[in-house]
């Protein structure tokens, strides 16, 4: 998943993301990067437990806003 949305300067928000199955995913290096006008990723449970990198994962996201989970 590395790069996914990299550089989506007009992504907002993404809806549904929370629901992927992420399981298996060992990287996900610079996923959001200088997505800038981010705000919001609602309901984000994914199982990391296999992510061996996630660096970079939110660089540049100033505008987002999010809960951590508990």
């Amino acid at each position: 998943m590395n790069w996914l949305f990299s550089i989506c300067s007009k992504l907002k928000t993404i809806p549904n993301i929370g629901k992927w199955s992420t399981e298996n995913v060992t990287e996900m290096v610079g996923m959001f990067n200088n997505c800038i006008s981010l705000e919001t990723i609602p309901d984000l449970k994914w199982n990391e437990t296999n992510v061996n990198n996630g660096s970079a994962l939110f660089y540049k996201c100033e505008k987002l806003k999010m809960k951590l989970m508990d």
